[in-house]
């Protein structure tokens, strides 16, 4: 569960979009992150806040000199791309202030869960992805009527990625508790837009929804699947 993932992608699109190559913002604790896994402990997480607040700090300062506007004027300003990525930036400065609150109730669910989330991980998430592709694939196949033929990738991509997701959630409450599930989806739905999770097809939710209806769930796991592909669709 890459909690964090966010960051980095954001720093690394955000000053090509914005075409200010003069900032000159430290991104070592981005770099840390990585390292990390992007599941950083309590520990990591009192030593990494002060830089990674001083790196958003930078970074609009930055924006503001090199384009005589700030950010939150950029999202608002429907401008392509540019106000799509300054839209994310400024969630993610919401999610790293939030995070780096000691007093904020998602940071203690955070550390409270984070060594489950570590265990699932290394335990779990090969049997999700697993399912994923095997479910996708012969539910692709129905659809289209194929036997020999290849399955169109960017379906499968999607449902893969989609049904992976839930997977997931299911597992963390399951392993982890109620808590946690809210923790993971509360956090991933604030970076949804950087973290690669929705499906790029023109016409995602209705491919979804046959996909949901052909895995015949039930109860709670019903509810929890289709909460999780009815949240991340494109835009």
């Amino acid at each position: 569960m890459k909690v964090f993932i966010w960051l980095l992608f954001l720093m690394i699109e955000g000053s090509t979009a914005f075409m200010c190559n003069d900032l000159a913002c430290d991104d070592s604790p981005l770099e840390e992150l990585a390292r990390l896994e992007f599941r950083p402990k309590k520990s990591e997480l009192l030593r990494l806040c002060p830089s990674i607040l001083d790196f958003f700090n930078c970074y609009f300062k930055g924006v503001k000199k090199c384009l005589g506007t700030d950010v939150s004027e950029i999202a608002e300003s429907g401008d392509g791309i540019a106000s799509v990525i300054a839209e994310s930036l400024l969630k993610a400065r919401s999610l790293a202030v939030t995070m780096c609150d000691k007093e904020s109730t998602l940071r203690k669910d955070y550390l409270a869960n984070v060594e489950c989330f570590d265990r699932l991980v290394e335990e779990r998430s090969d049997a999700c992805r697993e399912n994923s592709a095997t479910y996708a694939e012969a539910f692709l196949r129905q659809r289209h009527n194929l036997k020999e033929e290849n399955v169109d990738w960017e379906e499968l991509d999607c449902l893969e990625r989609v049904y992976g997701l839930a997977c997931f959630t299911e597992q963390i409450e399951i392993t982890c508790g109620e808590v946690a599930r809210k923790t993971f989806l509360t956090i991933l739905e604030k970076v949804k837009d950087a973290a690669f999770t929705e499906c790029e097809l023109e016409h995602s939710l209705s491919l979804k929804r046959s996909f949901f209806e052909y895995l015949e769930l039930g109860g709670a796991k019903s509810e929890l699947y289709w909460y999780v592909f009815e949240t991340f669709r494109r835009r």
